[in-house]
């Protein structure tokens, strides 16, 4: 799975390869990059939580997702793959294979929310967007399948979400 991944990536930019640095030391593996950058993303921590566990600075741990995200994007073949919208036919394979996984008929994903504070949020949508806390912010809604295939992003206010 990691590799479908990464040789896209490591095709298209240099960051994503395994080379040697100036003092004859080879640079952290793209697996470990990739890894790093997946944790972030999918944990919504900050690198810090995983500096013992990866041996990384936290200006490359901001890289790694910075170039995760801008690659997947950039790289033709992955975008088609993980970022094009779903159709009929695979929201039923979807759905059938949550049904043989989980034994739950119907199932569609597994569902994941969170809470993004707007900072530059317009001014006239500030009372929309508004929450208990007295700042505007927005709910990220995402849903993935087992292969990490299909995650859909949408916004609502928060009023929506409770």
């Amino acid at each position: 799975m990691v590799e479908t991944l990464v040789t896209p990536l490591a095709n298209r930019h240099s960051f994503w390869r395994q080379t040697v640095c100036r003092a004859g030391k080879p640079t952290i593996c793209p697996y470990v990059k990739f890894l790093m950058a997946m944790k972030m993303i999918c944990y919504g921590v900050s690198g810090n939580a995983f500096v013992d566990y990866f041996q990384m600075g936290e200006t490359m741990m901001r890289r790694c997702v910075s170039f995760l995200t801008k690659g997947i994007v950039s790289c033709r073949p992955l975008a088609n793959k993980y970022l094009r919208r779903l159709t009929k036919s695979d929201a039923r394979n979807i759905v059938s294979m949550h049904e043989q996984v989980h034994k739950i008929p119907g199932m569609m994903s597994s569902l994941d929310v969170t809470k993004a504070h707007w900072k530059r949020c317009p001014t006239a949508w500030k009372g929309q967007f508004q929450g208990r806390e007295k700042y505007a912010s927005i709910g990220l809604e995402a849903i993935i399948d087992n292969n990490l295939w299909g995650g859909f992003g949408m916004l609502h206010t928060v009023s929506q979400a409770h």
